[in-house]
C-alpha cells in the first residue's frame, strides 16, 4: 500500500469512527437515562446490578455501532475477513474492559 492510499485510509477511519462514535455514544446516553431514570432513588444490590449491567450493555451497543462505521468507510481497502473482526470483536473486548474497569482496585 502506498503512502497516498494509506493517508486516504487514515481518513476515512478517522471520520467513520468519529461518526460511530456521536451515534453509538448518543445512543447509549438516551438507553442509559432511561432506564437508570426509571429505577429512582433505590439503593439497593438489585438496582446496583441493573444499573452495572445497563453500562456493560451500553458499551457493548456503543462498541458495535463503532465497529460498523468503520468496516463500512474501510471496506474497499481492508480484507473483508479483517472487517468483519471489528463488528465481532468490538463489542466482546468492550464488555470486557468496561467490566473489569468496574473492578474495586485491589
Amino acid at each position: 500500500m502506498n503512502s497516498k492510499n494509506k493517508l486516504t485510509l487514515y481518513i476515512r477511519w478517522v471520520g467513520m469512527n468519529g461518526i460511530g462514535e456521536m451515534l453509538g455514544l448518543g445512543l447509549t446516553f438516551v438507553i442509559g437515562a432511561i432506564v437508570i431514570s426509571g429505577l429512582g432513588d433505590q439503593q439497593n444490590i438489585a438496582t446496583i446490578l441493573i444499573t452495572f449491567l445497563v453500562a456493560v450493555a451500553c458499551g457493548s451497543i456503543e462498541a458495535t455501532i463503532v465497529g460498523l462505521a468503520t468496516m463500512v468507510g474501510d471496506e474497499s481497502m481492508v480484507p473483508h475477513d479483517s472487517a468483519n473482526c471489528l463488528v465481532v470483536c468490538n463489542p466482546d473486548w468492550s464488555a470486557g474492559c468496561i467490566c473489569t474497569g468496574y473492578l474495586p482496585p485491589l
